[in-house]
């Protein structure tokens, strides 16, 4: 993965944050007074987020996103992010770390540290991961036990799925969730997504302005997160044509994620 860059861009409160056109009215990452707003979900090309309409009833759902005047107990983010959305912080002991411990996706440490993540397919550590797979990672990263977790009550994961308790655990707790009653457990996890999961684990939430990534515009419904995980030096940019990317769309590697994890569970 590139190294940091230089932040540049536009500046956005929360407030402005992921409110874009979508097939059937306004796409938010919050509910919006006067709309009336469905579940939270995935909803394709944004993001997780609600679909919002005018409407009988208008404006009398409750947001399960981020409230703008909540902050973490993080210090070091105190006034820079949003409390997390979820119940559980896996990573309770995490701290900005941009001094990192591993730096080079071929490093010997990162091949030994699959064993902990229970990476069992090797062949390719450069192949893009599931969404089932990257949430295996980041949980046995955290030592979680899943073995006693009730099954996951998607349509599109049976109980004979093998990660089926990883899902379970993690839409539990709030780090993911599913859309029309589906997960889409076999799909790729992009950067983006993944920016979400890996800011809610270590509990600090995403970002209140959005200013680095040419790329990530106000408007995307995980900008936030996006943001904060490059503030908290947990993912990186890389500079194209004099412009600073992020490439949330791209899906995120077996070697990317195990090299975040690693600097997450052993920092200096």
């Amino acid at each position: 993965m590139s190294s940091r860059v230089l932040a540049l861009g536009t500046v956005a409160t929360v407030a402005a944050l992921a409110t874009a056109s979508a097939a059937f009215g306004a796409f938010s990452s919050t509910t919006i007074p006067g709309k009336s707003c469905g579940a939270y979900g995935y909803h394709a090309g944004y993001g997780y987020g609600y679909d919002c309409v005018d409407g009988p009833g208008a404006g009398g759902g409750t947001s399960t996103g981020n409230p703008s005047n909540n902050t973490t107990n993080n210090p070091i983010n105190k006034d820079s992010a949003l409390t997390p959305n979820v119940s559980h912080i896996i990573f309770p002991g995490f701290a900005k770390k941009c001094d990192q411990t591993l730096t080079n996706l071929n490093d010997s440490r990162l091949t030994a540290y699959y064993n902990d993540l229970k990476v069992i397919d090797r062949s390719n550590v450069n192949r893009a991961l599931t969404r089932a797979e990257f949430l295996k990672l980041v949980l046995n990263a955290a030592n979680v036990d899943v073995s006693n977790e009730a099954d996951a009550k998607y349509a599109d994961v049976p109980a004979s799925h093998t990660l089926n308790k990883y899902i379970a655990y993690a839409t539990r707790i709030g780090m993911v969730a599913g859309q029309n009653g589906n997960f889409r457990p076999d799909d790729k996890i992009t950067r983006a997504e993944a920016a979400k999961v890996f800011t809610n684990a270590a509990g600090i939430g995403g970002a209140k302005t959005v200013n680095t990534f040419a790329d990530v515009p106000a408007t995307h419904s995980l900008a936030g997160y996006i943001q904060s995980a490059y503030d908290n030096c947990l993912l990186h940019g890389q500079n194209e044509g004099g412009k600073t990317l992020y490439k949330p769309e791209l899906n995120i590697t077996l070697a990317e994620t195990g090299k975040v994890l690693y600097n997450v569970t052993h920092q200096k």
